[in-house]
C-alpha cells in the first residue's frame, strides 16, 4: 500500500489513527527516515567546508512512548542554520546589508568578505578584520574601480561589499520531506507483517 502525503496535518492523523501496538514498528521506521534525511542534510559539502560548526551541530530526536506523543525532529541551535536553510530572501531587499562598518570609506558601510588570501585550504577565515588591522593592514581602492579591499603586506585579504545575497543550501525541511511517504509506506508494510 502507498501512502501519498499531503501535508504535515495528514501524517499526524495517519500516526494518530495507527493501533497502539504499532508503535514499535512506527518508532522504528520514523527513525529510519530521520536518520536518512540526516545523512542526506550532511552530504552537504558546503557544511563542513569550513569550520563543521554548523554540521556539527545538526541533532536528531525521536521521542514519545504512545503514538499519540511520537515525535520526531531534526534541529539544530546554530545561529546560522535560519539564514543557510532560507537564504537571504525573506530579509527586506532579499540581502544582507552592510549596517556600520566601514562607515568612514567612501560609499560605506561595507561588510568584508574574506579572499582566498585570508583562508585555510577548509575555507576557514584565517585572521579576522581587527586582526589583519593589527598586523599593519590597510583599505585601498582597487585600480579603475569603485572598489575598495582591505590588504596585508600586499595581499587582498577582504574585498568590501555593501551587500551580500545568500542562496539556501541547507535543505533540512526538504530532506525530511523527501523521506516522510516512504517512511508513512513501510509504517503500512510493518504493521502488516506484524499481524
Amino acid at each position: 500500500m502507498d501512502v501519498e502525503l499531503k501535508n504535515l496535518k495528514g501524517v499526524s492523523e495517519f500516526l494518530s489513527g495507527l493501533p497502539e501496538e504499532s508503535l514499535v514498528a512506527a518508532k522504528k521506521e520514523i527513525a529510519t527516515a530521520f536518520f536518512k534525511a540526516d545523512a542526506d542534510i550532511k552530504t552537504n559539502t558546503t557544511l563542513k567546508s569550513r569550520s563543521g560548526q554548523l554540521f556539527r551541530s545538526i541533532k536528531t530526536a525521536i521521542t514519545g512512548d504512545t503514538i499519540a506523543s511520537l515525535s520526531a525532529s531534526i534541529y539544530t541551535k546554530s545561529q546560522y542554520s535560519y539564514i543557510q536553510e532560507k537564504g537571504s530572501k525573506d530579509l527586506p531587499g532579499g540581502a544582507i546589508k552592510a549596517k556600520k562598518a566601514y562607515v568612514n570609506v567612501p560609499g560605506g558601510p561595507y561588510l568584508n568578505i574574506p579572499t582566498s588570501s585570508n583562508k585555510t585550504a577548509a575555507g576557514v577565515m584565517r585572521y579576522t578584520a581587527k586582526e589583519v588591522f593589527n598586523r599593519g593592514g590597510y583599505i585601498a581602492k582597487f585600480r579603475g574601480r569603485n572598489r575598495f579591499g582591505v590588504f596585508l603586506d600586499g595581499n587582498l585579504m577582504f574585498v568590501l561589499t555593501q551587500q551580500v545575497i545568500i542562496k539556501p543550501r541547507l535543505h533540512m525541511v526538504e530532506s525530511v520531506e523527501d523521506e516522510v511517504p516512504t517512511m508513512l509506506s513501510r509504517i503500512v508494510a510493518a504493521i502488516g507483517e506484524d499481524k
